[in-house]
């Protein structure tokens, strides 16, 4: 969360910028003589052309704008003003000695938050300056609030999402993204491919060496899925020492390559006991035309528990043709 030790309300004056755009001297001498004896920062700009020139620079706070001035006059520099992203939040109050109440709705269709006529009537003056430099304070720190709130808020939905001993996705995601491809595949045609990976004898692992070992061969293992998958694929621990990999438009043919590699990385993991090899059985299938998602997890892990009843420590492919083929 944010940390501030105040708010927008503490703020005193000479922690505020003002900028007072008027091509005449006298008005910018009257006005600048009040903010500056109430404590504010003034700068001064005599055309609204060059008070867009000067803006990078000075990034005020409010700006103290007149409305009749050679070149851009006060609306066509509001609009400007308006329509660039780095000063389109600034407050800009029109100075004018014209009490004309078209002005005044032109002035505040184009964004102005206020209007202030000469002659200056002092207390009037400081008190709306004040109020409108409040309310963009207080609107800018409930911008940063609002801003960390979706960060926390996406935060907790990545984690809700995220197996918290491997780093890998859980189980969550798994129909969520099953479905989407499987739609983008009646969609493009393009193929899916899944497979179920399961460490064999890994209850053997905990008996033997504990859960904390167990624990860092799961890690291991995440990270070696992590360093063998495309950026587009997905790897998933779906639960205990099973996970699964989603190849999205990609055909069971094009992923053999990458199963066989992880699964030889995997048997020569041997991780801290020589005497208690580590292997996996792996299934892999292709998704059928209209084919739910149920189903062809099902499929996959049929073929997991085929390779394991084969004899474990292999990949077995299933396809239409041929219901299983040992790598």
């Amino acid at each position: 969360m944010i940390h501030r030790e105040s708010t927008a309300m503490d703020s005193k004056p000479d922690d505020w910028t003002l900028l007072i755009v008027d091509d005449n001297s006298e008005n910018i001498r009257v006005l600048g003589n009040i903010l500056r004896h109430h404590g504010y920062q003034i700068a001064i700009a005599s055309s609204g052309h060059e008070a867009l020139q000067r803006l990078p620079w000075i990034k005020p706070d409010l700006i103290l704008l007149d409305i009749m001035m050679p070149d851009y006059d006060g609306f066509e520099t509001c609009r400007r003003l308006k329509a660039w992203n780095q000063t389109r939040d600034i407050p800009i109050i029109f100075v004018s000695a014209i009490d004309d109440t078209d002005q005044i709705v032109r002035g505040f269709h184009l964004g102005a938050v206020d209007y202030v006529t000469k002659p200056f009537i002092k207390e009037i003056l400081l008190a709306r300056v004040e109020t409108h430099l409040q309310l963009s304070q207080a609107r800018q720190y409930l911008g940063l609030l609002n801003l960390e709130l979706r960060r926390d808020l996406e935060k907790q939905r990545t984690l809700g999402e995220q197996d918290p001993l491997t780093g890998l996705a859980n189980r969550r995601i798994l129909e969520p993204r099953l479905k989407s491809e499987l739609a983008r595949m009646a969609r493009q045609g393009q193929p899916v491919s899944v497979a179920m990976i399961d460490l064999d004898c890994f209850k053997q692992i905990n008996d033997n060496f504990g859960h904390q070992v167990g624990d860092e061969l799961l890690i291991l293992v995440a990270q070696k899925l992590r360093e063998n998958l495309r950026e587009t694929d997905i790897a998933i621990r779906y639960g205990g020492d099973e996970f699964c990999l989603i190849f999205p438009e990609t055909p069971l043919t094009a992923i053999k390559r990458s199963l066989n590699r992880i699964q030889q990385l995997l048997s020569n993991l041997s991780h801290y006991r020589e005497s208690q090899p580590v292997t996996a059985s792996i299934g892999a299938v292709q998704a059928f035309p209209k084919e739910c998602w149920q189903a062809l997890l099902g499929r996959a892990d049929q073929a997991m528990y085929r390779a394991k009843q084969e004899g474990r420590n292999q990949v077995y492919y299933e396809t239409e043709n041929t219901h299983l083929i040992k790598r």
